[in-house]
């Protein structure tokens, strides 16, 4: 018995599992060898002409063909159980129950080290009850915010894991959040997503493991200090009290920004990097389906239509594109607003939607980019009437510098006509008018739709530095969005995943 690849074989849209085995049986029966096992190893939508999938395949033969590659499946990732002198230490924290955090988590409980995780905002269960009190009485919490709490602000956007790193541990990473209920698809399409409905089942089953295997969650806990004796860090300060930790694994996403006082004065340089802002773009999904499959937009099997783009006019792109999904509050603070994408698992709304991202210059520093967040968020709170509501304007309108309007919306708290000349930075507005004539020339037949402000919270404005063992300060290692280094929750798990086996390695 051995393993091969088949590479380029091309199925249509909808394809059953016995297509696909009858088409690989076709591949070796040439070769006189019996079929055993496949594992599909990628799968990705050539929507040219004639939409087809590609795919590539591990198969596993009765005998070996020397026509045929040899593949070897992957090693499962080892991680060793730490020394007991190691163990008996101060249990590591981890700041952020995110992606990075999590994974971070994860392997440290996996060597033994029984990690506690803090966390200032709830699990699954308390913020999807924080959300809906939001929903219904508009009176912001940090437990209504989507953006903190177990999962991180990815809980609740769409899932997506798509990413250009090929590392190992995303492997890993990926057949992790399978094993606790992820659809297995993920391990092999070329654009993987979970969707918010699947995530919020997978996180709890995440958090028991992690349990099972020492860990102790903190939620509804801030961290104010770090606290260092002797060149060494002692312990934390929080809000449920004072926590014992030699080392500490900051992982608190881009909105983590009420920390950084505290990580500047624990000796953490922090510098300042670009700004990443712009808007929400909604159009109806039926009208996103026609530009990107043109007259084979109603051919059965293909997926939701999905777009990606970069403009040069302007230096716009497109971000975060949620297909068949909604666009929610994604605020972090009391009367600050931030508009932001989800979609569920089977991306089936009826509108579609994504960021327009341009890209600022820095500031002079973390503070400033603070202040310039939070100053653009209020006026978008201000300017939305106070309610939640999202200042908005069609496509056309902001164009032609035109009385605003608005149409129907996916936002839950809904739009208000609001002249977005007015409320935006000059540069983003030029930047966004310059994109936006040239949107038909990317997705074609589309000319109009909603544009909902602000978009804010892509990535931070700042960088928390660290060396080559991601160290930041004596016992502080930082990872994920927040750090600067990873944008997505592929990048932040990957980093999260990297920074603790490297703290793990230098230990054994």
């Amino acid at each position: 018995m051995t393993w091969h690849t088949l590479e380029n074989l091309h199925l249509t849209p909808g394809y059953s599992p016995d297509d696909l085995e009858k088409l690989v049986q076709r591949q070796v029966k040439p070769a006189g060898a019996s079929l055993l096992t496949l594992r599909i190893l990628r799968e990705s939508l050539d929507a040219r002409g004639t939409p087809r999938l590609l795919l590539h395949v591990a198969v596993e033969l009765d005998r070996p063909v020397a026509a045929l590659h040899p593949w070897e499946p992957p090693t499962p990732l080892e991680i060793p159980l730490l020394p007991a002198p190691v163990r008996a230490a101060a249990r590591p924290v981890v700041i952020g129950a995110g992606p990075s955090g999590l994974c971070a988590a994860w392997l440290l409980a996996r060597a033994g080290l029984s990690p506690v995780i803090v966390d200032r905002g709830a699990d699954v269960d308390g913020r999807r009850a924080g959300w809906s009190d939001f929903e219904r009485e508009r009176h912001f919490s940090t437990a209504a915010s989507l953006v903190f709490g177990e999962g991180g602000a990815g809980t609740f956007s769409d899932g997506k894991l798509t990413t250009r790193r090929n590392d190992p541990l995303l492997s890993s990473f990926f057949a992790w959040l399978v094993r606790h209920g992820a659809p297995d698809d993920i391990l092999y399409r070329a654009k993987p997503h979970v969707g918010s409905d699947r995530l919020v089942k997978i996180l709890p089953s995440i958090r028991a493991e992690l349990i099972q295997l020492g860990a102790t969650f903190l939620w509804n806990t801030d961290v104010t200090a770090f606290v260092h004796r002797e060149g060494r860090l002692d312990h934390l300060e929080t809000t449920a009290g004072p926590l014992p930790c030699t080392d500490a694994f900051v992982a608190t996403g881009t909105s983590g920004e009420a920390l950084l006082p505290a990580l500047e004065a624990a000796g953490v340089h922090i510098t300042p990097r670009p700004l990443q802002v712009g808007v929400r773009m909604e159009q109806p999904a039926t009208q996103i389906r026609r530009a990107v499959y043109g007259k084979n937009a109603n051919l059965p099997g293909l997926p939701a239509a999905e777009y990606q783009f970069v403009l040069r006019q302007g230096s716009m792109r497109s971000f975060c594109m949620c297909p068949g999904g909604s666009v929610v509050c994604s605020a972090a603070l009391p009367d600050q607003l931030v508009v932001n994408g989800m979609s569920l698992r089977a991306r089936d709304g009826a509108f579609s939607n994504a960021a327009l991202i341009v890209t600022l210059d820095p500031l002079s520093g973390w503070r400033e980019a603070v202040d310039f967040r939070a100053d653009l968020e209020r006026r978008a709170f201000s300017a939305g009437g106070g309610t939640w509501a999202a200042p908005a304007q069609t496509i056309s309108s902001f164009l032609k510098g035109q009385s605003p309007d608005t149409v129907p919306t996916s936002y839950r708290f809904g739009a208000t006509p609001h002249d977005l000349r007015a409320l935006l930075p000059g540069p983003l507005t030029a930047a966004l008018a310059a994109g936006l004539r040239h949107l038909p020339g990317v997705l074609p037949g589309v000319s109009e739709g909603l544009l909902l402000a602000p978009e804010t919270r892509v990535s931070p404005g700042w960088r928390l530095e660290r060396d080559e063992h991601a160290q930041s300060a004596p016992g502080l290692f930082v990872c994920g969005e927040g750090s600067g280094y990873a944008s997505g929750i592929s990048t932040s798990a990957l980093d999260g995943l990297k920074v603790a086996q490297g703290w793990i390695l230098t230990r054994q």
